[in-house]
């Protein structure tokens, strides 16, 4: 597993890995936008357990790559992007028996990986700055109506 970023926590983690001895655990300093990409074609699955997140564009990226994600239900694109069972699911990141189980899940399935991974790029093509356009002056027009 690699840990791309770093906060307020890291220290804590690192030292809870070391004490507990988990092994295959790499954390990985902040990369910018140019290096992410890099890491997502060498993932087989994106995780953000954020506990506070207002959207998590990373998700959009890795789902640009085609990954399966597993995304907490404090992110504000959960809903609109994880959609559970066709391409990753959602989790409560106070629940680390649940984001265990589905980290386990998810490193079993190859085939369902692939499939998962899919359905991320399809979901993900509609998210456009066209699309993101329309919808806002769809919105606009509806508050001008409702001013009216």
């Amino acid at each position: 597993m690699v840990l791309v970023g770093s906060g307020p926590l890291e220290e804590e983690l690192r030292s809870k890995a070391k004490a507990w001895c988990i092994g295959g655990l790499h954390f990985v300093p902040w990369k910018s936008y140019e290096e992410l990409p890099h890491y997502y074609a060498l993932a087989s699955c994106f995780i953000l357990p954020s506990v506070c997140e207002p959207w998590g564009l990373v998700v959009n990226e890795a789902m640009a790559c085609g990954l399966p994600v597993l995304v907490s239900e404090h992110c504000g694109c959960a809903p609109e992007l994880c959609r559970p069972g066709e391409n990753g699911f959602a989790f409560d990141p106070h629940c680390p028996g649940r984001l265990a189980q589905l980290m386990r899940e998810m490193s079993s399935s190859d085939g369902r990986l692939s499939a998962f991974g899919q359905t991320s790029r399809r979901i993900i093509a509609s998210f456009t700055p066209q699309t993101w356009a329309q919808a806002l002056g769809a919105c606009v027009l509806a508050a001008d109506e409702q001013r009216r």
